[in-house]
């Protein structure tokens, strides 16, 4: 209990003063009415010498008499603003038709390989555009559903290396496609080689020591279970070799029938080459761009591309395929198919 004297208090300030625990005394000439009578006779000290003043006051909030004030109500939660989770990575749809075989973005169950070729060395001459239409079909196929591999400017170590890398991806895929765009013909035997970037070709029969068949492309896709396609887009038209007779010439394509479910394509067949030119091929610009139409069976793709650039070189370039029959026919993209 606090001790305190105080002079003149008032009732009001001597209840404040004992509900905080004061213990008050008074001086006996002091009149104080704290006691509320009314007869305005003097107050008589209390024989304790504290006041104990009356809780008559209604509202008073020190009456401990007072039944204690209702709590106010408790205030309502807000509901706590879920945050929306992450957006996870959206699986990329995988195409599937009747009879049509296909795979999803980047699929294992879709291989390809593409080569484009430009900076020759030695006595090869420089192309153009082989570098734009290996990034463009890429495109294409990548849209496909292709797992790509692109590569430029290889000897011919490396393209013997990247082809090993395909074959081995190829043994469990569903398709497998290589892209070849540079220097790229038939020797005098009739077997068709690309160019590597390193080859020294004096004459024709060089291509046998410099070039890489397309017997080893051939054998590298067939490992493929549907689709095994190697893309020819040569027989550049500045590459001139000495051929039979002492003559100069840029010998294109033989055919190449396989017996087996390879398919070969060839950007101009006998008696057509193929222009070069600071933009991307006719070839390779026909080639992705119907590599994207959907319902196309791979005969009907390269159909369209032979009517294409035929059109665009006014008839002077006539790109041909060479296929057996398929397992099942191949869609690059199928018709009215279903994402799952």
């Amino acid at each position: 209990m606090r001790n305190a004297r105080f002079r003149g208090l008032n009732r009001r300030t001597c209840r404040l003063l004992a509900a905080g625990g004061f213990s008050l005394a008074f001086s006996l000439n002091v009149p104080v009415d704290i006691l509320g009578t009314s007869s305005g006779a003097q107050a008589a000290a209390p024989s304790n010498g504290t006041c104990t003043p009356k809780y008559d006051c209604p509202g008073d909030p020190f009456d401990p008499n007072k039944a204690a004030p209702a709590p106010p109500p408790p205030r309502a939660e807000q509901p706590q603003q879920r945050q929306a989770p992450p957006p996870q990575p959206q699986r990329q749809p995988q195409l599937a038709c009747g009879g049509g075989a296909a795979g999803g973005q980047g699929s294992p169950a879709r291989v390809a390989l593409v080569i484009g070729e430009l900076a020759y060395k030695n006595n090869v001459p420089r192309l153009t555009s082989p570098g734009k239409d290996a990034d463009l079909v890429a495109g294409a196929l990548r849209a496909d559903g292709f797992n790509v591999t692109v590569k430029c400017n290889l000897d011919r170590t490396q393209i013997l290396a990247e082809v090993r890398n395909l074959r081995n991806q190829a043994a469990s895929a569903d398709a497998a496609v290589i892209y070849f765009a540079g220097h790229a013909l038939s020797d005098q035997g009739n077997a068709n080689y690309i160019v590597p970037i390193d080859a020294d070709l004096q004459a024709l029969p060089d291509l046998n020591g410099y070039g890489v068949s397309l017997d080893t492309l051939a054998e590298a896709v067939g490992q493929a279970k549907t689709l095994q396609l190697v893309i020819l887009d040569g027989c550049r038209e500045n590459l001139l070799l000495p051929g039979p007779g002492g003559g100069v010439t840029t010998r294109c394509f033989s055919p190449a029938d396989y017996k087996d479910r390879r398919v070969v394509a060839f950007s101009a067949g006998s008696g057509s080459v193929v222009k070069d030119a600071p933009g991307p091929s006719s070839y390779a610009a026909a080639l992705a761009e119907n590599l994207k139409k959907p319902g196309l069976e791979l005969k009907d793709v390269f159909d369209a591309v032979a009517v294409d650039v035929q059109t665009a070189t006014n008839g002077s370039q006539g790109p041909q395929l060479y296929r057996t029959s398929l397992s099942q026919p191949f869609f690059f993209v199928p018709q009215a198919c279903e994402a799952r």
